[in-house]
């Protein structure tokens, strides 16, 4: 048979097969084909969404961990410690080597996904109780984006301590503590919570004084507050602790705290 003879009873053959295929039977892969597009569609938009603007797709930090080398807490820093987050990344990030950033990190193991940023913390790098949290640095590593696993650690910074008193004698009851008139009281204002040391009493020059000494959370300090007293009241002196009334003014803290025996 002629080849164009037999192109042409295939062609009516095929034909005459698909008139007898019921509608749906066509209509099921048809559905199917477009449920299989628009899912490919979907994932390519997710693909997108995760590149950033230089075209390449975002760092992924599988953990890290931050912390600081003081020795009261390490979520605690006080000028001078050192501060310090781990990172691992999903893959090498051989930009950070030319980071802004990049005199604070190195990667000890030399596979360019292990890091460790180092930053020794100064006065007036931070205000006064204000929080570092890790996403702050990760935002100055990958200003153009990344993805992260693990929960967001932050670290508190305590300014060192200042402090400022007053010595009198209230004329009524105070609100702050339950002292009667005639007993003196101390104020302390500080720039944040102190603890309090136990206090100590010593004499010079033939004057005994109490030393109140206090410290903040994060061992700023100590700082000393010295008050004469009277040496023949001495055997009634009370025991300072740290359970003085506390009340914040602004963003100051004062504690009051009645006294004896003071000259």
């Amino acid at each position: 048979m002629p080849l164009k003879s037999l192109i042409h009873t295939l062609f009516h053959a095929l034909n005459h097969a698909l008139i007898q295929i019921p509608v749906f039977t066509l209509g099921l892969p048809l559905f199917l084909l477009y449920i299989y597009c628009h899912s490919f569609s979907s994932s390519d938009d997710l693909t997108l969404s995760l590149i950033h603007q230089t075209g390449q797709p975002l760092p992924v930090i599988l953990e890290f961990h931050l912390y600081s080398s003081n020795p009261c807490h390490s979520s605690y820093a006080a000028d001078c410690d050192q501060i310090t987050l781990e990172f691992v990344t999903d893959k090498p990030c051989y930009f950070l080597l030319s980071s802004s950033l990049a005199d604070r990190l190195s990667c000890p193991t030399q596979d360019f996904r292990h890091w460790l940023y180092v930053w020794q913390i100064q006065k007036n790098d931070l205000d006064d109780q204000e929080q570092l949290w890790a996403t702050d640095i990760f935002n100055q590593l990958f200003p153009d984006g990344y993805l992260s696993y693990g929960l967001n650690r932050s670290i508190t910074y305590f300014a060192p301590l200042e402090l400022s008193y007053s010595l009198q004698l209230p004329k009524q009851s105070s609100v702050h503590t339950s002292v009667m008139p005639d007993t003196p009281v101390l104020t302390i204002y500080a720039n944040h919570a102190v603890e309090f040391l136990p206090a100590e009493h010593f004499e010079q020059d033939g004057i005994p004084y109490q030393s109140i000494t206090m410290i903040d959370e994060a061992g700023n300090g100590p700082l000393c507050i010295l008050l004469p007293l009277k040496q023949e009241l001495l055997a009634t002196l009370p025991i300072i602790q740290d359970h003085a009334s506390k009340a914040n003014t602004e963003s100051l803290i004062f504690y009051c705290i009645p006294l004896e025996c003071i000259v």
